[in-house]
């Protein structure tokens, strides 16, 4: 319970920075704007986060991390056509749900090239890629993948004051015709239609965030229920470690997406490390 108010004072702090980013944009926020506007000091705010950059990381990990769970899936499903589908429907469902995350990095990108997040983000469109063209794909076939790929963005994006559900299904329509596919398989569309009411909209795969979880605003979850799992999939390990690497999640954070307990975070990554990395 001692830990909560920590972890409510960084959620606070980082929506309160986008809401301020959108607003003036990232130059022209100061940390100490932000502090005020949450009435906190300065040095406080920098209890939390040790830069102005590091906030905007932890703003855009969520984008990044869901875009990496989707692909992941997608890369297990044996049969082509389902696996095309999933990439690109768990992608438009992913922008969806971070369409101001995509606004803000679109605006700022260049002043965080150097950050090891965006190199995250430059393969996700050639893992994507290798994805709905296939392992034996030609050049065509390659071409065609990456022209639907990119489409499915800008509309997303800029597409202001279409209905969600219109706008996703016109969108993957219109990836359908570059691809030239007959039709989007049945079970990737019915998760389409499920994607307003689970979170985790996706065929098939591990959800992204865990069963039966809150939601906080900055993307992290908070288990409900008995005792946390002491035990993490492949891809829970996958998402822990890249959670861990970016430097902008504590050990309590990562635990709690994931929905398992700190020790069982410590038992996966190295011990020695994460201690004096947040000591």
């Amino acid at each position: 319970m001692s830990e909560q108010p920590t972890v409510d004072t960084r959620e606070r702090i980082l929506q309160t920075a986008m809401d301020l980013f959108m607003e003036r944009g990232y130059v022209r926020t100061s940390l100490r704007q932000i502090a005020e506007t949450l009435g906190l000091s300065k040095p406080a705010v920098l209890y939390h986060f040790r830069s102005k950059s590091q906030i905007m990381v932890a703003l855009v990990e969520p984008l990044v991390m869901e875009l990496e769970q989707t692909l992941d899936r997608a890369e297990r499903i044996p049969d082509r056509l389902t696996a095309r589908w999933t990439a690109l429907a768990g992608t438009v469902d992913v922008y969806l749900r971070h369409v101001n995350r995509i606004r803000l990095l679109m605006q700022n990108v260049s002043i965080f090239s150097h950050e090891p997040i965006i190199s995250r983000l430059v393969q996700i469109p050639t893992r994507a890629n290798h994805i709905i063209a296939g392992p034996d794909a030609g050049v065509i076939e390659q071409i065609r993948a990456f022209q639907a790929f990119a489409a499915i963005g800008d509309p997303l994006v800029f597409a202001t004051g279409v209905p969600e559900k219109v706008l996703r299904r016109e969108v993957l329509e219109g990836a359908r015709l570059i691809l030239g596919d007959p039709e989007i398989p049945p079970q990737v569309l019915e998760a389409m239609e499920r994607a307003g009411e689970e979170p985790t909209a996706g065929v098939p795969g591990v959800p992204i965030r865990p069963e039966n979880a809150e939601t906080h605003p900055a993307g992290l979850s908070r288990r409900r229920g008995g005792g946390r799992p002491r035990v993490m999939s492949e891809e829970k390990v996958a998402v822990a470690r890249r959670m861990y690497a970016t430097g902008a999640h504590s050990v309590n954070e990562i635990a709690a997406h994931l929905g398992v307990s700190r020790a069982t975070v410590y038992r996966y990554l190295d011990g020695a490390s994460v201690a004096s990395h947040y000591s």
